[in-house]
Formats: C-alpha cells, sequence, structure tokens
C-alpha cells in the first residue's frame, strides 16, 4: 500500500505541471480501470514540441536523467514478424512519441522537478 501510495505521488507530481505544458501530455489511468504507475509515460507532440524524442532522451541523458522509450513493438521485431498480428497502428504511433520518465519509489521531488525544468526548456 505504501508502495502504490508514493508510486501515485510521483504520478500526480508530474501531472501537476505536465498538464500545464504544451506539445507533451502524461499518459494517464483510464476510468475503468487503476494504475500502479510502474511506469510514468509521456507522449511528445512533434508538432508542438522544440526536440523529437530521440533528442529529448538524449537531453536527459546529458543530465544523468534516465528516461527512454517505449518498448519497441513486437509485430516489428525480427523474430516475431512471422507471427499472426493485427492492425495495431497505435503501437507504431506511441513508439515514435512517447518516452518513460524516471518512477522510482525513491525518487524524489528534487529530482522530478530537474526531469520537469527540462520538459519545459522545450515545451511551447
Amino acid at each position: 500500500k505504501k508502495i502504490l501510495q508514493k508510486k501515485r505521488s510521483i504520478h500526480n507530481f508530474y501531472s501537476k505541471k505536465i498538464d500545464r505544458m504544451k506539445g507533451v501530455k502524461i499518459l494517464k489511468e483510464r476510468k475503468y480501470c487503476k494504475s500502479n504507475y510502474w511506469l510514468n509515460v509521456i507522449e511528445i507532440n512533434k508538432n508542438y514540441f522544440k526536440i523529437n524524442k530521440d533528442n529529448l532522451i538524449k537531453k536527459f541523458l546529458q543530465n544523468k536523467i534516465e528516461a527512454r522509450s517505449l518498448w519497441y513493438p513486437n509485430h516489428l521485431q525480427k523474430h516475431l514478424k512471422k507471427f499472426q498480428k493485427y492492425k495495431i497502428n497505435n503501437a507504431e504511433t506511441m513508439f515514435k512519441s512517447c518516452i518513460c520518465i524516471p518512477s522510482s519509489f525513491s525518487l524524489t521531488e528534487n529530482q522530478q522537478s530537474k526531469i520537469l525544468q527540462i520538459l519545459q526548456k522545450y515545451s511551447n
């Protein structure tokens, strides 16, 4: 329970700031479920954000912040191409525009603020 509360707190801290930024949004839980916020995922709108996803990840890494892309979609992986697949365009769209930002239980508000400052720098 303590871990879930902390993870929700981290997400809420991010959400308050990101919701006011242009060109970036944080993915939120759906009304029909309750997220454990294992990951916090942001989506970059390339039309309104000053840099693309890959360059933003590089900026985070330059500032010693571990951030990464969403996983490469299974249906595009060479060793899985022979298996059945459906039209799952959203997976490709999400992969091209989403980044996982730090979500560790031990993350402090100061660390989150540093992450948010970088996002704010590139938000329009």
